[in-house]
């Protein structure tokens, strides 16, 4: 049972790194806390539901739809939401109870159009297999976002310390106004 739970935790864990990749990102760079966020990821999955169960779209064609679909709702709500508090030089407390409005808005909006009852994807949307180690099951989903979750980090890490994006990110996060 501990392994098992060991196991779980990891898998949780590696969805949690992605959250919290985003927040990272965008405070570190934009000095926003944008609690938006976890709505910006809920119409990601609605997106994808609806690639899935509405279009008929597999799942590996669905998910680059759902980035994309949340990637343009996240440039929307910045323009919408951050862009004029930014051009203002608004205090931090302005654009933390703008993305608290905005995500009000978000999830209204999901509940709206979707109501307000689970959705999930089909149990055969990706392939269940059971890895029987022991006493303790691990899925090929959780294999899955583990090493997704690990090759976005790398991937991260790798775009901020070693391209000249990265550089220029480093830069605006540490002063605006020298990297202008």
């Amino acid at each position: 049972m501990f392994w098992q739970q060991v196991v779980n935790a990891v898998w949780l864990g590696a969805v949690y790194s992605l959250f919290s990749l985003g927040y990272t990102l965008i405070f570190g760079v934009l000095g926003i806390l944008n609690l938006a966020h976890p709505s910006i990821y809920m119409w990601g999955a609605f997106i994808g539901l609806v690639a899935v169960n509405t279009l008929g779209l597999p799942i590996w064609l669905a998910l680059p739809l759902a980035m994309l679909g949340s990637g343009l709702l996240s440039v929307l709500l910045d323009r919408i939401a951050f862009k004029t508090l930014r051009d203002r030089n608004a205090p931090h407390l302005s654009t933390l109870i703008s993305s608290i409005g905005a995500s009000i808005v978000l999830i209204s909006s999901a509940q709206g159009v979707f109501s307000a009852q689970v959705s999930r994807f089909p149990f055969d949307v990706f392939p269940i297999h059971v890895f029987n180690i022991g006493s303790v099951s691990i899925t090929l989903l959780q294999v899955t976002i583990l090493g997704i979750s690990i090759g976005i980090m790398i991937f991260l890490r790798w775009l901020i310390m070693k391209t000249k994006l990265g550089q220029a990110m480093r830069a605006v996060a540490y002063n605006t106004v020298t990297a202008a």
